[in-house]
């Protein structure tokens, strides 16, 4: 026997649904919507579900959705009964079910049971097939519905604030993204739960009375206040519901800011209220408070020095308008005079509808601030300022601190050749436009001879001298802007000749390395130093394709020639 789970909100289809599966020797339970089938799903695990898809409540596209991403219920034989299948056949698979059936003719119904059951004991799952489609045409209608749906749910998931919906015993029966970051648990876990049971402080009791009488007295919304706010996962809210009927059935819309932020500004204040006249001018940034007419209250000296101000100059019932005006005429702002009124207005509304986020203001003499606006308890606001010329001085400074760390990072620190690092980048950056261009890239391998005597009868600091004579060498060889020299550590070498036209090209600058190189190296007026060079080279396309075959053989090309007697040059094919 097979337990069976329908949920469909059409009494006629339920019926025959279970009346097939019955007798099909299966036990079958029944829900009217996603949200009944959630609290069944509490205490009854079923073998097969089947649900329909547009439902009051909880709609059976969410449904899905849940017992796909529930531990418990994943496995769950999952069959989707609607007319939507015809409508919908782009999305309807994303829903992830194991049959697809489009509602149509009853006299199927029958047919379409004995196919679940038989795709369920072959353990046949998640078949894109529409069952039952034929002749049925999709609805114009429908489709038009379907697509209004989806955009709606793509705002509803994006808006800022948190937003729910509840029947009329407060259950949830839908959330969007903000909400669920809000309460901090998954949209499973919220779904069929109480909001109340998620709620605390001293609101609470109001929000309970108002909903135990919003169906009775026609109330049809509901406010928690700003100044006792309500709890949700340790944050304070305000919550909005607003009722609406729909048919027999009633409904809650919430939406619930988070004024967490603003909570904490106006503790930070009341706690120092006491002693901001006193300390308000040690604030090295600019702080300017006005009252619910926008009238000046309190500025400090930051804010003064700021904006050339001195206390004399102020009155008592300057409004920031006027003060927007008065530095105007000290010819602080960068606006034309045409547009300031504007400018004067746009400003003014936006600290009038409250917080304003950080922005930027470029005053004519070249400075920026950074300035804020936050509401205050008893309606007023909070502008602050910030002098971030500095700032951008220092990011600039940033920037060009970043440039030589980089350069450090890329480059030899004794000879201020490329590193190894730099090198293979250069030979990967060459080889790929040799490719696209048909062109030959040569990869010289340089190892110096009698070396290690300069450093044996020298010293390592005359080695090291000799290291950077060997770089102004090779530069003056290798002069090309697109050409690489690199010192890839001890006495080691790498030179990458990039649109290289032909072998001779590349036997030329080898010779000339070879003989520079062999000429003493005068350290000092005693010492002088006597070495020479073995290099090997490697030719792309001939020798290899990629950097790090190239470095093989030019290496390999390399002892060949220590070995033939060193102070010299071979290439790869030649070995």
């Amino acid at each position: 026997m097979y337990k069976v789970l329908i949920v469909e909100n059409n009494p006629t289809i339920t019926r025959l649904l279970k009346h097939f599966f019955e007798q099909s020797d299966s036990e079958v339970t029944v829900a009217e919507n996603g949200l009944e089938a959630l609290v069944i799903l509490d205490t009854y695990l079923p073998d097969i579900i089947v649900t329909d898809i547009i439902m009051p409540k909880i709609g059976g596209d969410q449904l899905c959705q849940i017992i796909r991403n529930s531990l418990d219920y994943k496995d769950i034989f999952l069959v989707v009964h609607s007319s939507v299948t015809v409508e919908d056949t782009v999305n309807i698979f994303n829903l992830d079910a194991d049959v697809y059936i489009a509602k149509g003719n009853t006299s199927h119904y029958k047919s379409h049971i004995q196919h679940i059951l038989e795709q369920f004991k072959n353990g046949i799952r998640r078949d894109q097939k529409i069952i039952g489609d034929v002749r049925l045409p999709p609805r114009e209608i429908t489709e038009e519905l379907l697509l209004a749906k989806q955009h709606h749910q793509t705002i509803f998931e994006n808006i800022a604030d948190a937003v729910l919906e509840l029947d009329a015993d407060g259950k949830i029966i839908q959330v969007n993204r903000a909400a669920t970051i809000l309460f901090d648990q998954s949209v499973e876990h919220l779904l069929s739960k109480k909001l109340i049971d998620y709620l605390s402080g001293p609101d609470l009791t109001s929000l309970k009375d108002w909903l135990s009488v919003a169906l009775k007295s026609n109330q049809d919304s509901y406010k928690s206040d700003f100044e006792t706010p309500l709890i949700i996962n340790n944050k304070r809210v305000i919550l909005k519901i607003v009722s609406f009927a729909e048919g027999d059935n009633c409904f809650y819309t919430g939406i619930i800011q988070d004024i967490s932020p603003q909570k904490a500004i106006e503790a930070r204040l009341e706690n120092t209220l006491s002693q901001l006249d006193a300390v308000i001018d040690t604030i090295d940034y600019g702080v300017c408070f006005v009252d619910k007419q926008l009238q000046l209250r309190l500025i400090n000296k930051a804010f003064r020095r700021m904006w050339g101000i001195n206390k004399k100059q102020l009155s008592k019932t300057m409004t920031f308008s006027d003060l927007m005006f008065f530095n105007r005429y000290n010819n602080f702002y960068d606006v034309e005079d045409y547009k300031f009124d504007s400018f004067v207005q746009h400003t003014i509304e936006k600290i009038k509808q409250g917080a304003i986020d950080q922005t930027e203001i470029v005053l004519k003499d070249g400075r920026v601030f950074r300035y804020q606006c936050s509401e205050l308890p008893n309606a007023g606001r909070m502008l602050t300022y910030y002098d971030i010329t500095s700032l951008r001085e220092t990011q600039d400074e940033l920037a060009e601190m970043l440039k030589k760390v980089s350069a450090v990072a890329n480059h030899d620190p004794l000879t201020k050749l490329a590193n190894l690092r730099l090198a293979k980048e250069k030979i990967n950056m060459s080889l790929a436009m040799a490719k696209r261009q048909t062109k030959q890239v040569a990869i010289m391998f340089i190892d110096l001879d009698g070396f290690k005597e300069v450093n044996d009868s020298f010293g390592h600091e005359a080695g090291d001298q000799v290291l950077i004579m060997v770089a102004n060498r090779l530069r003056d060889i290798v002069s090309r802007g697109t050409d690489t020299i690199a010192r890839i550590g001890g006495d080691e070498f790498i030179i990458v000749q990039t649109e290289v036209k032909n072998l001779g090209c590349v036997k030329d600058i080898a010779q000339k390395i070879v003989s520079s190189l062999d000429q003493p190296f005068e350290i000092t007026k005693d010492q002088i130093a006597k070495i020479g060079a073995s290099i090997g080279i490697a030719m792309y396309p001939k020798d290899g394709e990629t950097g790090a075959d190239l470095l093989k053989r030019a290496d390999n090309a390399m002892y060949h020639i220590k070995r033939e007697g060193k102070n010299g040059y071979i290439f790869s094919s030649d070995c």
